[in-house]
């Protein structure tokens, strides 16, 4: 029983130390600046990847939402391969998806053209992995947004649709609240990374 209470003596030391200086440090704005620079730090390394080759739209979009999320890394494609290559080695760190669906060809001389690929490359590609985020299609083609809308929900993944109306003020009305709305429900990684730990000395104390 000795050993015990020595060791709780010396966590609760520990702990009373760092509770000092962390108080002194809140005092002097240190602590502060170190807490929002790790939380800014770790939020960095979190994405929101869009898929999109409309200039205007990308425009408006990446307005919106460096407004609200500005502590994100805001991902645009507009090609569907390279939006499933960049998925296939950080899905793990994206918070969010919006996937148009027809995506315009590519000219790249007089006689050739490059084709993107489709939004439903990359929802197909998604229901080959684990769901982790929620996905908004932003399309008119009404046959194709329900196609992958229904893969991806029979996968598992939360899935919405938004209307685009001619212009840009639809993504400010809908689609940027309907996205907003799902970035913040979804809990990112760095939030269960912020749960305290409980004190090691409470379960020492049991004797």
């Amino acid at each position: 029983m000795g050993f015990y209470r020595s060791l709780k003596s010396c966590v609760e030391a520990d702990f009373m130390c760092r509770r000092m200086l962390s108080d002194f440090s809140l005092m002097t704005g240190r602590g502060r600046e170190s807490s929002n620079n790790l939380e800014s730090s770790m939020s960095a390394q979190l994405q929101i990847a869009i898929l999109e080759d409309n200039r205007d739209r990308s425009l408006v979009m990446r307005e919106c939402l460096a407004d609200r999320f500005s502590q994100y890394d805001i991902r645009f494609f507009v090609t569907a391969g390279e939006m499933i290559t960049h998925l296939r080695m950080n899905l793990d760190r994206v918070l969010a998806i919006a996937l148009d669906h027809d995506l315009d060809l590519i000219p790249i001389d007089p006689r050739r053209n490059i084709d993107p690929g489709s939004g439903r490359d990359v929802a197909d590609f998604l229901t080959t992995q684990a769901a982790v985020c929620p996905v908004l299609i932003h399309s008119t083609n009404a046959p194709a947004a329900f196609g992958m809308m229904t893969e991806l929900e029979e996968a598992g993944w939360t899935c919405e649709r938004v209307i685009p109306d001619p212009g840009e003020d639809w993504i400010r009305n809908d689609w940027f609240p309907q996205f907003r709305n799902a970035i913040v429900s979804f809990s990112p990684p760095e939030k269960r990374l912020h749960r305290q730990p409980r004190i090691i000395h409470d379960a020492i104390a049991v004797e």
